[in-house]
């Protein structure tokens, strides 16, 4: 199985953005604490690792920024879209991208 998961990068975080993951996705936690999921659940790992910053803002906050204009006209600027452009921009990663990312997760069932 291969999935990828917010991870923690560093067990000190800024309250600021733990409470904001905390909030948003409170199933956000360490690798290590993700790798025990897995095995608990009968996976035993086979590889981790974490994507650059580069991964994310390159692949994935940039192209998607690129839409968010088309995104708020193709649903009249209402509050929902509104708020998920809000919540999607790349400040909040680029002010805290020392404390998290996204792991990938390598496993097979034992």
């Amino acid at each position: 199985m291969a999935l990828s998961e917010i991870t923690w990068i560093s067990h000190a975080r800024p309250k600021e953005i733990e409470d904001y993951w905390h909030q948003a996705y409170p199933e956000i936690a360490t690798a290590s604490d993700k790798i025990r999921i897995l095995e608990h659940n009968g996976f035993s790992p086979v590889a981790y690792f974490c994507l650059s910053p580069e991964r994310w803002t390159d692949h994935y906050y940039k192209p998607l920024e690129k839409r968010f204009v088309a995104f708020l006209d193709q649903h009249a600027h209402s509050e929902p879209p509104r708020k998920v452009v809000e919540d999607t921009k790349m400040e909040l990663y680029q002010k805290y991208k020392a404390y998290y990312s996204y792991g990938f997760y390598i496993a097979k069932k034992i």
